[in-house]
């Protein structure tokens, strides 16, 4: 079975009135992070089919995440939904 999701990182708590532009690189390693460990897990639940279900569910979802943010900091507009998910994901706590 795979842990619990870690918690919001608190290193993001302490940035206060920053740019895009340089939150948007520290956004991007820290979902780059998120893939690679839930990559890095997704073996352990394959004796679980709903488990390995649930985990692929959010790997997916990051990985999306991630490709947005890679776009928006290459200039490209996300689409609407893309931005949408982006915002809310650290209130949804996925």
């Amino acid at each position: 079975m795979l842990p619990p999701p870690p918690s919001y990182p608190s290193h993001f708590t302490t940035i206060n009135f920053c740019s895009l532009d340089y939150l948007l690189p520290k956004l991007i390693f820290e979902a780059a992070a998120e893939v690679a460990e839930i990559e890095r897990m997704l073996p352990l639940a394959d004796n679980d089919e709903e488990v390995r279900r649930l985990a692929q569910s959010c790997l997916d979802m990051k990985r999306e995440h991630l490709r947005t943010l890679q776009d928006v900091a290459a200039g490209n507009s996300p689409a609407p939904n893309q931005a949408h998910a982006v915002v809310h994901e650290g209130h949804e706590g996925h």
